[in-house]
């Protein structure tokens, strides 16, 4: 039997997924990131080959193409470290062929099957893309971790650890993510985190936890945590208003993907509000595909018409 294995790697977990030639579903796993931006090449791979390992496929099944949407990577440009990492996959996985996009791509292809449209991404980090009705390719955000990654968990974490550091200070408005960063990391003042906060162990999923936080105290009237929630959303709609600039269509979907949105309502109506008062025939909606099972489709798509 040939199987199509569906890959969406984000910035914390992979998700995979195995399906025969009509599209139905074989085996599923998850494993660790492979995101190679924020961890080693080494790293990325083994936790690639080790997902794919974990669906337990019989010796019998052929593997005929490796669909992987990867956040490492950007859609409008070269990326040599992504011909690395291919590589590197096929000496480990006996496979017929790899297709690799972003993730991004991945899930809007889920949503729109190639139509025009946009998606927003907001888990770990964010970033945008848009495909407009001749294909071509358009993105925003996905900048990485030294400009915080506008509108993601990592933005807001940081931005609400910095908030509650500030206020420690007496340099910032008094707020509860004091008391909020004090127990996320485990102290009984604040300036005991300072070995933490300076820890190369600490990944960049660990600070977008805390946005958790900051939503909590959102939730609580704090001012300070509304604000950081008021410029996530202003940035994702920023990034959604540009797409669908470029894109050149006034009647599309928009799609949103990611923890901040699944898990933030106010984040998520604070977005589609401003995006529609821009574009009120704009379809703001989350994709009913899961991006792994987007990745297979594509490529399932891709094979038939070669």
């Amino acid at each position: 039997m040939d199987v199509i294995i569906g890959v969406d790697g984000g910035g914390t977990k992979t998700s995979v997924i195995a399906i025969d030639m009509a599209g139905n579903v074989v085996a599923a796993s998850r494993g660790g990131s492979i995101n190679y931006n924020f961890i080693s090449m080494v790293e990325a791979v083994c936790n690639l080959v080790d997902a794919v390992n974990r669906l337990n496929l019989p010796d019998s099944v052929n593997i005929a193409c490796l669909s992987i949407g990867n956040p490492s990577i950007d859609d409008v440009t070269e990326d040599e470290n992504s011909i690395l990492f291919i590589n590197e996959i096929l000496k480990r996985i006996n496979v017929g062929k790899i297709f690799m996009k972003s993730d991004a791509f991945m899930a809007l292809y889920g949503l729109t099957r190639g139509s025009a449209g946009v998606l927003i991404i907001s888990g770990t980090g964010s970033m945008g893309i848009g495909i407009d009705k001749d294909k071509r390719i358009h993105v925003v955000g996905g900048w990485g971790r030294p400009t915080l990654d506008g509108g993601s968990a990592y933005c807001i974490g940081v931005m609400g650890i910095n908030a509650a550091i500030d206020a420690y200070d007496r340099v910032g408005k008094d707020t509860l993510l004091v008391e909020y960063a004090c127990k996320f990391f485990n102290v009984s003042n604040l300036r005991d985190a300072i070995p933490v906060l300076n820890s190369d162990d600490v990944k960049k999923s660990d600070l977008a936890g805390f946005a958790v936080e900051v939503s909590k105290c959102a939730e609580l009237g704090d001012q300070v945590a509304v604000d950081i929630l008021n410029h996530a959303a202003l940035r994702l709609s920023d990034y959604a208003i540009s797409l669908i600039n470029a894109v050149k269509e006034e009647a599309l979907v928009a799609g949103i993907y990611g923890g901040v949105f699944q898990n933030n309502e106010y984040i998520r109506d604070m977005f589609a509000k401003r995006v529609k008062e821009r574009y009120p025939l704009v379809d703001i909606r989350m994709p009913d595909m899961k991006p792994e099972m987007s990745a297979a489709i594509y490529a399932l798509g891709e094979m038939k018409n070669e």
